[in-house]
């Protein structure tokens, strides 16, 4: 962390510092920002090369390799890259470049080609790298070559962009002593990196939320969002971005941004919304930061002393409350907060108890800028605790955050039979309870009824002379009414129940209870012709 006597101070020994960086004069290591390419990048991997059936996937490698050099100096992807070289017929028949040195017409203005060289020529490497040109190295791979990038070096370690994988790779890891292993060195000269780096951020103004009103400074503004602009370009007209650090008076600067703006041209302004700040002091800083991901030297905001703030947020509170705090599967809950911008737009946020958010709800705050919001769970709603906040759209501010905790719901099972001399039981019963008399006589099962409070239940009944009928569910009748037709075996399931749930029943038959089944299996007997006097049904956990 920099410990600042002022804000020119950094200034001045971040342009130092850059002069050292771009003369060579530092430590002779070096590590460039080189775009990554893959040859497997789905954009472009099936892409043929020249008039052969081959793709960038099998043999792109040093055609991906180009690009990724030529791209330090313009923008060009291996899909250009191959498109120019099949136009240019300069693949022969076995996907091969035929003349490498030509590969800089793509671009004359932009990159020279210097040469290719034989053996591994570390000093050569190193100079290059040094001065801001990445190298193409050849090594042999399997029962052929392979091509890469390299990237920078620290002493004996050598960092390289392969084609075949998608992070930076170490190469004496990957392939092994770079003294050793590379056969040959391919160099381009082009922009070299970090010798135009991005220009410092111009005309920096901080506005508040609406970004058109803006904030004096040391100036105080009642919203918890704040747009920062300024001009930013780039020597190499790459596209660029403003980052903006924000930080409360008192605490040093990181040199890592809070905040971001989109890409824009080099040569216009930028604008980055800093949103989600608390009540107190702050100062900030800028920097440019180009498509290549190179950036230049952080502005101070202001020019005020480093004590002092640039602006100050003073911003009346959101608040959110919620009622009841917890409660079973099936409550509602009912949100309430103040203080939002009337009829203004509030971004309502829940993180569930696996901490994972639901998609944000917007809502509009009331004419008095209240928050009210009713929310009813379901029975198959997450158990656990979630933590519920709201941002007010307009100024950022961010409320407080509450719990709302959701328990199970109990579930109860219910059921009614008809039987061949009584009908329909007078009432439902439930939860294990026995419907039917459990006896030897005549009064014979013939059809049932099933439902839950919570959940879905399916369930197939087995009738006499009939067979299985069809699944039916949630309360229908299963079996048969007025036909005689004794019901002797039953499947019941729960559906979108929770896994550790489970349905279990079982039949009087035959002068004994049979063994408990569940969740699907067959209670009763089928072609014995033995029917079901009475049942149990009950759920588990």
């Amino acid at each position: 962390m920099i410990n600042m006597a002022g804000k020119k101070t950094l200034i001045l020994i971040l342009t130092a510092a850059i002069v050292l960086m771009t003369t060579g004069l530092v430590a002779a290591d070096a590590n460039l920002p080189v775009q990554l390419y893959t040859q497997t990048n789905t954009n472009w991997a099936n892409d043929k090369m020249g008039q052969t059936t081959y793709t960038l996937k099998q043999y792109g490698c040093l055609t991906t390799s180009l690009s990724m050099v030529f791209d330090c100096s313009f923008d060009i992807t291996p899909k250009e890259m191959n498109k120019w070289l099949t136009n240019q017929k300069l693949y022969n028949k076995n996907a091969e470049i035929t003349s490498v040195a030509k590969t800089a017409n793509i671009n004359p203005g932009k990159v020279k080609y210097i040469g290719r060289y034989t053996g591994a020529d570390l000093k050569k490497i190193n100079n290059e790298l040094i001065n801001g040109y990445p190298v193409i190295a050849k090594i042999k791979y399997g029962k052929g070559f392979h091509f890469f990038v390299i990237t920078g070096y620290s002493g004996s370690t050598y960092y390289i962009n392969d084609p075949l994988k998608n992070t930076p790779q170490v190469l004496n890891k990957r392939f092994g002593e770079p003294s050793k292993v590379i056969k040959e060195i391919i160099i381009f000269h082009g922009t070299p990196i970090g010798t135009q780096l991005p220009t410092i951020p111009t005309s920096l103004i901080q506005y508040k939320s609406d970004g058109v009103t803006g904030i004096a400074l040391g100036g105080t503004t009642t919203e918890n969002k704040v747009v920062m602009k300024g001009g930013v370009s780039d020597p190499s007209k790459n596209k660029v971005q403003l980052e903006v650090e924000v930080k409360p008076v008192g605490t040093d600067f990181t040199g890592t941004p809070s905040f971001s703006s989109s890409l824009v041209a080099s040569g216009s302004k930028a604008s980055v919304i800093c949103s989600g700040l608390s009540n107190g002091k702050y100062h900030w800083q800028a920097r440019v930061k180009n498509s290549k991901g190179v950036t230049g030297p952080w502005q101070s905001a202001g020019g005020n002393a480093e004590n002092m703030p640039d602006f100050v947020v003073s911003a009346t509170p959101v608040t959110l409350k919620v009622s009841p705090s917890s409660g079973k599967q099936g409550t509602t809950f009912t949100f309430r907060g103040d203080s939002y911008t009337k009829k203004g737009e509030i971004e309502f946020h829940v993180r569930k108890p696996d901490n994972t958010e639901y998609p944000v709800t917007t809502l509009t705050a009331s004419s008095s800028g209240a928050l009210s919001y009713k929310y009813k769970s379901t029975t198959s709603s997450m158990i656990g605790t979630y933590t519920i906040w709201a941002i007010d759209s307009a100024t950022g501010r961010k409320s407080n955050e509450v719990k709302e905790t959701i328990t199970a719901a109990p579930v109860s099972i219910q059921y009614q039979a008809h039987f061949a001399y009584t009908g329909w039981m007078s009432n439902w019963v439930q939860d294990g309870d026995t419907a039917g008399t459990p006896s030897t006589s005549a009064n014979q099962m013939e059809a049932i009824k099933i439902k839950t409070s919570n959940y879905d239940v399916t369930y197939c009944a087995h009738v006499a002379y009939d067979g299985w009928q069809s699944w039916v569910s949630d309360g229908a009748v299963a079996g048969t009414v007025g036909q005689g037709k004794s019901l002797q075996a039953i499947k019941i399931q729960l559906q979108n129940a929770p896994s550790n749930m489970h349905i279990k029943y079982r039949v009087y038959v035959n002068g004994a209870w049979k063994s408990w089944v569940s969740d699907g299996a067959i209670a009763g007997t089928v072609g014995q012709g033995l029917p079901v006097k009475a049942i149990q049904i009950k759920i588990t956990t």
